[in-house]
């Protein structure tokens, strides 16, 4: 008896070890699929926004992906997203969008981040360059189908973020000012 006691307490951790590895063959596939968008959101954040490798779009995005940003209205699908995500890295060139949190269920993952930038020099007539430091929070919903993102919210402080770059808010004539 004292051998098998003995016995067992040596061979324990193997006998944890393959239960484990039984537990996570056997991980409900909803559960597989939410982590498997879960990683692909931190790969596309890490690749497309912090490496500037817009390469990976066909790997993660759907052909009929469709985006949505009230900051930016003109950037409705895949190839209007990824030229707007372009001339962001091109005035940036110093940025990070970092993750604070991040929740899957199904089909959603939602993700607080911070973005943080530096303005380069330069810019277009519409956007002056200053060298003005910015930071500001955002919230993107992203929604996968068969493996790909196939819709993008994104919520971010826009006012902050341009007053923070030296723009000055001016209201249009015309509107109703109550």
């Amino acid at each position: 008896m004292r051998r098998f006691a003995s016995r067992f307490v040596v061979t324990s951790p193997l006998i944890l070890s393959g239960v484990l590895v039984a537990l996570s063959a056997c991980e409900d596939p909803r559960q597989a699929a939410e982590a498997e968008n879960r990683s692909i959101v931190s790969e596309i954040i890490r690749e497309a926004w912090n490496e500037g490798n817009l390469e990976v779009f066909p790997q993660f995005f759907a052909s009929d992906f469709v985006y949505r940003d009230p900051a930016a209205p003109t950037a409705t699908d895949l190839d209007s997203y990824r030229a707007f995500v372009s001339g962001i890295l091109r005035r940036w060139p110093e940025r990070s969008l970092t993750i604070e949190d991040m929740i899957s269920e199904n089909d959603k993952v939602v993700v607080k981040y911070e973005f943080r930038g530096v303005r380069s020099e330069g810019g277009t007539e519409e956007e002056p360059g200053t060298e003005a430091t910015v930071s500001h929070p955002g919230i993107q919903i992203y929604r996968f189908s068969e493996g790909k993102v196939v819709e993008l919210d994104d919520i971010w402080d826009a006012l902050g973020a341009y007053q923070q770059a030296g723009y000055e808010l001016v209201l249009s004539e015309g509107r109703d000012r109550q």
